[in-house]
């Protein structure tokens, strides 16, 4: 198991800055997964990622992959989403470290249950209204 840990800036819409990226990852051959966390003034966004491809130029290693939500703290509470996931390390100095990350996606809001179970009385309502007619 690694980690990577990486100071970065990703703005999502409204949702504020995340800055601080946290990785734990298996060191198996391709596919290479494992979660992640973002953290920022606004919450953290936690997420399941696999890197699906890995490509070596001079002393630079890039590696994508994609991510999906997992859960979310503050503004990132109740939210669920997916993206890219690209990643890039500077092996000249012996072991890789991340030089930048590119982590793109969609973040969405999640029905509450309430609000879930209100759209599913309403489309049964006006199917059984179709059926009278």
């Amino acid at each position: 198991m690694g980690t990577v840990d990486e100071t970065v800036l990703l703005q999502q819409g409204g949702f504020g800055v995340l800055t601080v990226l946290h990785m734990d990852f298996n060191n198996n051959p391709f596919p290479v997964f494992g979660t992640g966390t973002y953290t920022g003034a606004g919450g953290s966004l936690s997420f399941d990622y696999e890197w699906t491809t890995a490509t070596l130029l001079g002393g630079t290693q890039s590696l994508v992959g994609t991510w999906a939500m997992t859960g979310g703290t503050g503004t990132y509470a109740g939210l669920t989403g997916e993206g890219t996931l690209t990643t890039n390390h500077d092996l000249t100095n012996g072991y890789p470290s991340p030089s930048f990350t590119t982590f793109r996606g969609q973040l969405e809001a999640v029905p509450e249950p309430a609000s879930m179970a209100a759209l599913g009385l309403g489309a049964a309502a006006i199917l059984k209204r179709r059926k009278r007619a």
